[in-house]
């Protein structure tokens, strides 16, 4: 029997601390591979003013470096197979146009991951779309996060992250963050 490779399907950059528990949080229950990227394990957030810098280093700026640092992602020379790339971004601290390049992805149109990346916005913060969605974080008990959204080191949970996800799609309005945990469920299931 051959070894079956486990590919990256899934790739999330992420705005900060927050976004990034949350991210943790969604993997460690469904026990799916999925990379996560911060700045400084988010004790400094990326902006959507920030973004193309990220997009630009090194590792994403071509195919050859990005398949060279992430060598587990399913590709025929450099199109790459069943790999979707979430930004997760705030829309609060960028203009208008700015704010509207990045939902709709025109940020990204002359990037070579263009056909991967899927924005993922909250308008205006996270804690906004979890004060909608009936979950107890705000602005000032952001450290409620890692309550809220724990790193689970048991079974695998996917209902939990079924009953996340219902929450926010009842408020999409706000926010896609739906478009990720669906994506991440999918994978999962």
């Amino acid at each position: 029997m051959k070894n079956r490779v486990n590919y990256l399907k899934i790739m999330v950059i992420v705005h900060g601390k927050s976004e990034l528990c949350i991210a943790r949080y969604i993997k460690s229950n469904l026990k799916i591979k999925m990379e996560i990227i911060s700045k400084d394990k988010g004790a400094h957030s990326i902006q959507i003013t920030s973004i193309m810098q990220v997009l630009n280093n090194s590792v994403f700026s071509n195919p050859k470096s990005f398949l060279k640092k992430y060598d587990d992602i399913e590709h025929i020379k450099y199109s790459l197979l069943n790999f979707r790339l979430f930004i997760i971004m705030d829309v609060d601290d960028c203009t208008e146009i700015q704010k509207n390049n990045f939902i709709n992805g025109k940020m990204f149109k002359h990037h070579w991951l263009y056909k991967y990346i899927t924005p993922v916005y909250n308008i205006k913060t996270l804690e906004d779309v979890m004060n909608k969605c009936n979950i107890p974080i705000t602005k000032k008990n952001k450290n409620k996060y890692f309550e809220v959204f724990p790193v689970n080191r048991n079974e695998l949970d996917i209902q939990q992250i079924k009953d996340f996800n219902l929450k926010l799609e009842k408020n999409r309005k706000l926010s896609n963050l739906s478009e990720f945990t669906n994506y991440c469920i999918e994978i999962a299931e």
